[in-house]
Order: structure tokens, then C-alpha cells, then sequence
């Protein structure tokens, strides 16, 4: 999805981001309805990262996701950002700060989370 050798646009750090990869994977794999079954009912997503946001479909996808009737768990970058912020600002989304020392404890935690749902 990005390399070194790659000029961009996008550019992030030091790396180009191949938007037709992305063009390609995360928009299609993203995709739910409200007919999809119950088992299409979480949406894991690693990461909203600067690379993944610079792709307007993805974050347009990303949108709507977050306003459909669906869990979604997320890791989010936690440098400032257009999308980002406003996401970290709704009132139904919960954040959970990863570190070393809990990351390991997390995956249980979440799953907690979401049965009590």
C-alpha cells in the first residue's frame, strides 16, 4: 500500500501511498448494508491512519460506517486530524487508549465491551 520508492501523491512521511491498492481492497472490504447478516454485525478495522484517510473513498466509506447500525473496533491514530477529531468527538464512540502496558489485556476487554451490547 506504500513504499519508499513510490513519489505519491499522497506522500506520507517518507512514503507513497498506492492509492490503487487501496482503491482496490478497502472500500469493497469494508462494504455493509443494513440486510447483511447478523454475523456482518462488527467491522474491525486496522488502521484510520494518515496513509488510509489520505484516500477520500475510504474515508468516505469510513463515514458510513460509523452512522450505520453496526460495531465497529478501530485503531485510530492519535495525531490530530480533520477525521479523526471529529470521529474521537461523537457521542457514540468510546475510546480505549492502547499502550504496552495494556495491549495484551485489550482483546478480552473489547470482546467485554461489546457482549454487554
Amino acid at each position: 500500500m506504500a513504499r519508499i520508492d513510490l513519489p505519491g501523491p499522497p506522500q506520507v512521511g517518507r512514503y507513497g501511498v498506492d492509492l490503487g491498492v487501496m482503491e482496490r481492497l478497502a472500500p469493497p472490504s469494508l462494504a455493509w448494508s443494513p440486510s447483511a447478516p447478523a454475523t456482518r454485525r462488527l467491522v474491525l478495522i486496522d488502521e484510520l491512519g494518515r496513509m488510509e484517510l489520505a484516500h477520500p473513498p475510504f474515508r468516505d466509506t469510513g463515514r458510513g460506517l460509523f452512522a450505520a447500525d453496526v460495531d465497529v473496533v478501530a485503531t485510530v491514530h492519535a495525531q490530530p486530524g480533520p477525521f479523526t477529531d471529529a470521529l474521537k468527538r461523537r457521542t457514540d464512540v468510546e475510546l480505549v487508549q492502547s499502550a504496552r502496558a495494556n495491549r495484551d489485556d485489550l482483546p478480552e476487554h473489547l470482546a467485554a465491551r461489546l457482549e454487554k451490547r
